[in-house]
């Protein structure tokens, strides 16, 4: 099938296949298809896809086709039964050589080459900040659902041991110590900044084991005004 697809790259009109090869590989008389083909042209105005022209016939006088681009092909096969394999084949076709203009576009003069430019610059920048905040978004979810001893995050802001940044915490009224273990104040208490998970040693004590939220390392470095 693909081997007769006649699809030719007019330089009116771009990609565009004629009325005739369609009823000739439809088996159907040109008359036909013209009228089927202007009767959709009577109802919208689509001369946009569906494009008038002229060919020389056998005789030599000027008889009428009409140029179908790929939507105006579209078009007109939803309008018709059954060849499915025709219509697919036709539209990849389409597709694929579409592709292939893109691929080999030389800009014709200065305005065209500088607006190209213009163009792959745009789009080589959307597409790296899209890639940043795709990263961005998977960093915030890795820092959500992540657990951080006070060490990590005492290193990360630059604090010379946890013991250091719990002080100052402690300074800051952010949090209190009780029975050696350094607390939230209500204010922050209930606001997920910390996980605290409760272990019984061997020996039958038990320890509470405190860890920071990706919430709560987000607070913590807003406020020491550092950049996650």
């Amino acid at each position: 099938m693909t081997d007769l697809i006649k699809i030719e790259n007019n330089k009116d009109y771009g990609l565009v296949v004629s009325s005739r090869v369609v009823a000739e590989q439809l088996g159907k008389r040109h008359d036909n298809v013209m009228r089927d083909l202007e009767g959709i042209l009577t109802t919208s105005d689509l001369r946009g896809l569906i494009i008038h022209s002229e060919y020389k016939g056998g005789n030599g006088q000027m008889r009428k086709e009409y140029f179908l681009t790929k939507d105006g092909f579209i078009l007109y096969m939803f309008n018709i039964q059954g060849h499915n394999d025709f219509k697919l084949a036709y539209i990849n076709k389409f597709n694929e050589m579409e592709k292939q203009l893109k691929e080999l576009y030389v800009p014709k003069s200065l305005p065209e080459a500088l607006r190209a430019y213009a163009d792959a610059v745009e789009e080589k920048e959307k597409q790296k900040l899209l890639a940043i905040e795709k990263q961005k978004t998977i960093d915030m979810l890795v820092h959500e659902n992540k657990l951080y001893t006070t060490t990590e995050i005492a290193k990360e802001m630059g604090f010379k041991s946890a013991i250091a940044l719990n002080i100052e915490l402690g300074e800051r009224k952010i949090q209190f110590k009780a029975n050696g273990t350094w607390v939230l104040y209500s204010k922050y208490s209930d606001l997920g900044y910390v996980s605290i998970k409760q272990n019984v040693l061997d020996t039958g004590k038990i320890v509470y084991d405190r860890k920071w939220t990706g919430e709560g390392r987000k607070f913590l470095l807003e406020m020491f005004q550092i950049a996650a």
